[in-house]
Formats: C-alpha cells, structure tokens, sequence
C-alpha cells in the first residue's frame, strides 16, 4: 500500500472514457510512485474490469445506490481498513489530467481542498427541497443558506477527514438512490470546518464564459495563458457538456456555442428568479 489515494468511479457507459481518456491522462501527467488508484465499480463490463486489472488499478464492487453518492460512503467503508495518509476523491465520466496534481497531497493536510464555484444556480435549492425529509433541510438550511458551492467533483482531504464525510454522508442521506445529495453533504461538512480552496485550475468548469480558456494543440488554458492542471467538461448529459469529442489527444475537440449559450440563459434566469424571491421575501 502507497501513501496516497486516488479514489474514483464509474459504471460502464463511462468505462472506456475512464480507460482510454481518465487514466491514460492520470498516467500520462501525474507522478503515481507515492499514490494507489482506486475505482469502484458499479456496472463495469468484464473487458473494461479487465482492462483496469491489466492498469495496476485496484478495483471494488460498489453497492446499490446512485453512483455519485454511494462512492463516497463506499470509499468510507474501504478507508476503514486500508491507512492512506491522504485521498482525493474525483469525477471520471467528464475530467482530464492535464499536469500533475501530486503537490497537493502536501498542502495544508489537515484542510479539506476544493474549488469554489462563481455561480451557484439554486443547486441547494432544488436539491435540498427535492432529497432531504424536512427534519433534516432544516438542519442543512441552518449552515448552507446564501454559503458558495463547493464542486465535490475534485476533492482532498486527510484519511480520518475523508472518512468522517463518508460517514455523514451515509447517515445523513437516507434515500441514497437520488442525484445530487452527495453535493449537498459535501458542502454541509465543508463549510462547518477548515477549507483551503484550490486555484480553479485544479477543477477547470466551462460555463457561460468561453473566452474564460482557449484549446491550444489539444490542450486547455486559462484566459491569461496559465495552464489548467484538471478539465472537467461537467455536465448532467453529454448535450451539456460544451466540449465535444472530449478526450486525450483528441484532434477533434471543439466548444460548443449553443451549449454555452443555454447555459448563459439558463443561470441568468436562475439569478433574476433567485434575486427576485429574496426582494420579495424582504419586503
């Protein structure tokens, strides 16, 4: 067993990205000699299960349950029993490694590290109203009303840090088949303890804003030339995602205007009905 971990997961209409795009570019940038990679499975094919054996990749069978909330209270369960010093938990259907990320294991260790969104486009809203029983929304109002969003997508944290958010997770959501609650969870820890917060390079989000970054020779920049150590072309489907043949040296990566486009109306709606419930609130 290495120092550290990299945790992430998928089911098998991500597999191959995972294979031939995740890891290749994890491998490719970051230097693994201190690190274990670590994917839990929840529906991989028996090729693409072989094909990350084949990686030197340490893979366990998930349990039933959305995937974006059971890999956190799986990783708990899987932490109990294997004392990596430090974890990052991390997205694989939609992210690149661009340059190595390995430094941040060091920094501020005992610190949760995480990117702040700009926008936060009612997601407590909608998922705190929509997964939570009244008791608990409540509680999660009391510490998240008018706080940041934190992006769990790219995520670091010490082994006994990462395991208490596991553990929260898995008492705090009681319908574990729904979408979005791990997000709220995250925050609802996060922002009750310490955090340092990572540049944006280390978890690049295209969202409204297309001069934010530039693809130069198949790799992605920052506005002002600095370059982005992780991409997450994030989005629920893949008609949301604004980059489109998304993947490791992919000479065919483009943006895609009209989904910047739908974006930038559809967070700009979000903020005018946002701001026009509070005036009326206040008044």
């Amino acid at each position: 067993m290495k120092k550290y971990l990299i945790v992430t997961a998928t089911d098998r209409k991500n597999g191959d990205f995972l294979i031939k795009h995740w890891l290749a570019s994890l491998k490719k940038n970051v230097s693994l000699d201190q690190t274990d990679v670590l994917v839990l499975n929840y529906g991989l094919s028996l090729k693409q299960s072989a094909e990350l054996q084949k990686a030197d990749v340490f893979i366990l069978k998930g349990s039933r349950g959305h995937p974006v909330v059971m890999r956190f209270i799986d990783t708990g369960k899987f932490l109990a029993k294997n004392r990596y010093q430090q974890i990052l938990s991390i997205d694989s259907g939609d992210v690149l490694f661009q340059g190595d990320i390995h430094p941040l294991f060091n920094m501020d260790r005992t610190n949760y590290r995480i990117v702040k969104h700009d926008i936060n486009p009612l997601y407590f809203e909608y998922y705190i109203n929509k997964n939570f029983p009244k008791n608990i929304r409540k509680k999660l109002w009391s510490v998240l009303k008018d706080k940041p969003l934190y992006n769990a997508g790219v995520l670091f944290a010490s082994r006994s840090k990462f395991i208490l958010l596991c553990r929260m997770m898995a008492k705090m959501i009681k319908d574990k088949r729904l979408y979005g609650s791990d997000q709220v969870i995250v925050n609802y820890i996060l922002h009750q303890d310490k955090v340092k917060l990572l540049d944006d390079r280390y978890n690049f989000i295209p969202h409204t804003d297309m001069k934010a970054f530039f693809l130069k020779n198949g790799k992605f920049l920052k506005n002002n030339g600095e370059f982005i150590q992780i991409f997450h072309n994030a989005g629920k489907t893949d008609f949301m995602r604004p980059i489109k043949n998304f993947g490791l040296n992919s000479r065919e990566m483009k943006l895609d205007p009209k989904s910047f486009y739908i974006k930038k109306v559809f967070y700009s709606t979000v903020w005018a009905i946002k701001h026009l419930s509070d005036f009326i609130n206040e008044s």
